[in-house]
């Protein structure tokens, strides 16, 4: 089954894409000879995923002394993250659509 899925996961990450359900992904494979269940095919494809992800984050530091990066730069934290995005995003300010004066309301009570 392994061996199957795993000559079979750009096929199913294509259908994953498409919004398909691990059923339906199940009945696709099952046309073409493999059998497998759908919550057996999701915990599969989660360790796959979990596993690329560890894969990345191990060679990380390595990447960076090929790009010709020495430090290692922390990830950002999100308040740092929202800092940026206001810093780059420059919005102009527009007029109020409706102004409260306290003054005129107390004139028409």
């Amino acid at each position: 089954m392994k061996a199957d899925l795993e000559s079979k996961l750009a096929q199913i990450l294509a259908m994953r894409k498409q919004r398909k359900s691990y059923r339906e992904i199940c009945v696709e494979l099952g046309k073409e000879g493999i059998v497998v269940e759908h919550g057996n095919l999701h915990r599969w494809l989660k360790r796959q995923r979990q596993k690329a992800a560890r894969l990345a984050e191990e060679l990380a530091p390595f990447e960076a002394l090929e790009n010709g990066k020495t430090k290692s730069q922390k990830p950002l934290t999100a308040l740092e993250k929202i800092k940026r995005a206001r810093e780059s995003a420059q919005v102009e300010k527009k007029e109020p659509v409706f102004r409260y004066d306290a003054e005129e309301i107390r004139k028409a009570q």
